[in-house]
């Protein structure tokens, strides 16, 4: 018997449907340049932040003391950088013609 023929071919399809999504949601087709820059550091930053807020609040249990949230810094660092990303690339502000002139 055969791998394939083990496996229940539900399960298969489950697994193709969510990674299908997931590419969609975190990678969409088409994200190139600072769209893709945008969207790869809005993850890294909200799945930063949801770890260290973990972290934080296993240690406010372990300790019975809650800590001041050390996490925003990381959090309001991400968002920065995401904000400042949109603006260049909402506005323009990064397009240039094609002899090398600035489109602005």
């Amino acid at each position: 018997m055969n791998q394939q023929q083990t496996q229940h071919p539900r399960a298969k399809s489950e697994l193709d449907r969510v990674a299908a999504w997931t590419g969609r949601v975190l990678w969409p087709a088409g994200d190139r340049g600072l769209r893709a820059a945008r969207r790869a550091v809005g993850v890294l930053t909200v799945v930063g932040t949801l770890i260290q807020i973990v972290v934080w609040l296993l240690v406010a249990v372990f300790s019975r003391d809650l800590d001041t949230p050390w996490w925003l810094f990381y959090a309001a660092g991400g968002a920065a950088i995401v904000a400042s990303l949109w603006i260049v690339d909402e506005f323009g502000l990064n397009r240039v013609d094609t002899e090398g002139r600035d489109l602005r």
